[in-house]
């Protein structure tokens, strides 16, 4: 039997009110729990530990981004806030070697990175690499617009672009000098908007890859796409597709998707080739993060303020919804 399952959740909100919270999910799911766990910060829309697990980094998403460093202790209190140099930061990345944090300006379209203090605690930005240009959708992809970044499995960071259809590739060095490698880019189909990554530990050379836009999931390879699979079931108007994860064994890929309000399962064969096994409802609205474990699917919806939990089956297969919570606006779920 799985272990309690503990995790927070980010979520949208003003300064002067409980912005993250903790989520515990005991034996039985249905006597879940919800706690105010933080306030102090506005819009801490994604979370992420520092290796040791003493610092919780924020976001802080709004025109002029933040990224806020919270030491853990019985009385959690700030200790650097830190500018990202950009708008609507809206993801994070920590390099535990290098002692790296890397942050995702959306609506400003740029990859920032920051150096740890002995502290775990962040100082200013050291690299900022400003994307330019456009994509062919005029509404949501006018300008650059940097999602997520991830390390693949050589150690390389790559940063989904929605904006421009492309994820860039990135290297760090042991002095932390980053340099971009374009070699290792990877273009998409125009007007996918590429949004999120699951970088799988079975494989030596693939990534999956969500299209925000087109509702695809795309099986890469060294660069090349070798599969394209939709996410939906229907093509309901304003469907955008949000978050990627696996199971722990990497057998089943999940993904959700926010407008039709569901969650697409797909097995993922022996050449990391994917079958879709079914699309099944979150049970709320907007499903914009997704957290698998052993037992669970935990689902952030953030238009309907609610958590919501589903089973998952020993052969990965979901239930309906067995038990929701209430959540001002979550946005992200980061496991303890």
């Amino acid at each position: 039997m799985e272990e309690a399952v503990r995790m927070l959740i980010g979520t949208y909100g003003p300064k002067d009110q409980d912005t993250i919270f903790e989520l515990r999910i005991p034996e039985d799911p249905e006597n879940a729990t919800i706690t105010p766990f933080w306030r102090g910060t506005r819009n801490p829309s994604y979370l992420a530990f520092s290796p040791d697990h003493r610092v919780l980094y924020a976001v802080e998403e709004g025109t002029s981004g933040k990224i806020h460093s919270i030491l853990l202790k019985k009385d959690p209190v700030i200790l650097t806030s830190q500018e990202t140099c950009g708008a609507d930061p809206c993801h994070i990345l920590v390099d535990p070697q290098k002692r790296l944090v890397f942050v995702s300006n959306y609506t400003s379209g740029s990859l920032a990175a920051f150096p740890m203090r002995e502290d775990e605690a962040l100082l200013p930005l050291n690299f900022l690499d400003q994307h330019t240009g456009h994509g062919v959708n005029p509404n949501r992809q006018e300008g650059p617009h940097v999602h997520c970044a991830f390390f693949d499995q050589q150690g390389n960071i790559l940063s989904c672009d929605l904006g421009l259809d492309r994820i860039f590739a990135y290297q760090t060095r042991e002095d932390r000098t980053i340099l971009r490698d374009s070699g290792l880019d990877v273009t998409l189909p125009a007007g996918s908007g590429p949004r999120h990554l699951y970088v799988p530990h079975r494989f030596t050379d693939l990534i999956y890859a969500v299209s925000e836009l087109s509702g695809e999931v795309f099986v890469i390879r060294s660069g090349k796409i070798l599969q394209e699979c939709s996410v939906r079931d229907n093509s309901r108007d304003g469907n955008t597709t949000a978050a990627v994860k696996a199971d722990s064994r990497e057998n089943h890929l999940y993904v959700s998707n926010r407008g039709d309000d569901t969650i697409a399962h797909f097995s993922i064969g022996p050449d990391g080739l994917l079958s879709l096994r079914e699309i099944v409802p979150c049970g709320e609205k907007a499903p914009r993060d997704i957290l698998v474990t052993d037992r669970y699917l935990v689902a952030a919806n953030q238009d309907s303020s609610t958590i919501t939990i589903l089973l998952r089956s020993i052969d990965g297969a979901l239930s309906d919804p067995v038990c929701t919570l209430s959540c001002p606006h979550p946005s992200c779920l980061l496991p303890c």
